[in-house]
């Protein structure tokens, strides 16, 4: 369960479809690329869209979005589609290049992929495990829980090492 103060994204209500110049869609996955098409169908003919669909956010997607959004104008609307992971992390890099929230529209498939930061060696782990489980850090290895914190600069959860206590404790002895 998640707690009514924690920053874990919450699916909400698909958004309507606003008025924009332009939207440009990104899709990750079979459901992300059925979420966005049926979206921007919704749209107005009149309203230019572009649509490009990738299995997932890898480098060629952010590749995809940096130059789209390099050579935007003012009226563009980016619609993120797909797992959680893939699409908070494009998110992050639109917001980098200088999108804001109102011009980023996200839907998020029930995937339920997540990205786990480790404090202890700064690596990341994707994982399939919902938040309050253990996942084993794939840079250093130790046994982190998905805590229910959510960093939408990084896109991460928060992982901490579920055994910290024991092993001061041991450290100590």
């Amino acid at each position: 369960m998640i707690p009514r103060h924690s920053s874990v994204p919450r699916p909400g209500a698909v958004p309507s479809p606003a008025r924009a110049r332009e939207y440009f869609a990104v899709s990750f996955g079979d459901e992300g690329f059925k979420e966005s098409d049926a979206w921007l169908r919704r749209l107005d003919h009149s309203i230019q869209r572009q649509h490009v669909a990738f299995r997932t956010g890898d480098d060629a997607a952010a590749a995809a979005l940096q130059a789209r959004l390099a050579s935007a104008v003012v009226g563009i609307r980016v619609v993120l589609a797909g797992p959680e992971a893939d699409v908070y992390t494009l998110r992050a890099l639109a917001l980098r290049m200088g999108a804001v929230d109102e011009e980023v529209f996200l839907l998020v498939t029930p995937d339920g992929s997540r990205r786990v930061h480790c404090p202890h060696c700064q690596s990341t782990t994707v994982t399939d495990r919902p938040v309050g489980e253990v996942v084993v850090c794939t840079g250093c290895e130790k046994s982190l829980v998905i805590y229910h914190h959510f960093s939408r600069r990084t896109a991460t959860y928060l992982g901490y090492m579920v055994d910290a206590e024991e092993r001061a404790k041991e450290d100590a002895a």
